[in-house]
């Protein structure tokens, strides 16, 4: 009888860990949807929604890490554009250091790159008029940067055929200085 108890009481104490790990990742996970949601709110730049989302429940017991996390409902002001460059196109803001495919600009010189987006607090700019007096310049931080190495291997069974090369994507660093 007292072994039968003991497995029970094991099977109890299992079930019940596996509870809380469960509840832990439940509210550790919603803790992490409610902050996407109040940076999409602020992406989108309404305020209204970030109260309606985040007003209620203006902070989350984080149980992972034994605090609690509380949300800044102070209303940010943020400006970032979507730039054209290099044949991607890149969300930037003032001070970013973005990688691009190489440019013909030495280290220290200023570039411009075309806007195709650009996000002022609550003002959205689309249109192609207005997108044409606005650029975002940039400084060339590093004209010789490098990608990571991509190796590529054919291989052709039974006939003794096999090639090896290497691959890395010339790149230029640039630190965004101003959006106008």
């Amino acid at each position: 009888m007292n072994r039968k108890k003991q497995q029970t009481s094991r099977k109890e104490k299992t079930n019940q860990k596996t509870k809380n790990a469960q509840s832990i990742r439940l509210e550790y996970n919603s803790f992490y949807c409610l902050a996407r949601l109040y940076r999409l709110a602020l992406d989108v730049s309404t305020g209204v929604g970030v109260f309606l989302i985040v007003g209620v429940l203006p902070h989350v017991q984080c149980c992972a890490r034994g605090k609690s996390k509380a949300f800044n409902l102070a209303k940010e002001r943020i400006m970032y554009a979507i730039v054209k460059a290099g044949g991607h196109q890149e969300k930037v803001e003032v001070g970013d250091a973005i990688l691009v495919n190489r440019l013909d600009a030495k280290k220290g010189d200023t570039v411009e790159f075309p806007v195709a987006l650009v996000v002022d607090g609550a003002k959205v700019t689309l249109s192609a008029k207005d997108l044409a007096k606005i650029t975002v310049k940039a400084e060339v931080l590093n004209d010789e940067a490098k990608g990571p190495k991509i190796s590529i291997m054919k291989y052709k069974n039974k006939t003794g055929v096999a090639r090896r090369k290497g691959h890395r994507q010339k790149l230029t660093l640039v630190k965004i200085t101003a959006i106008a």
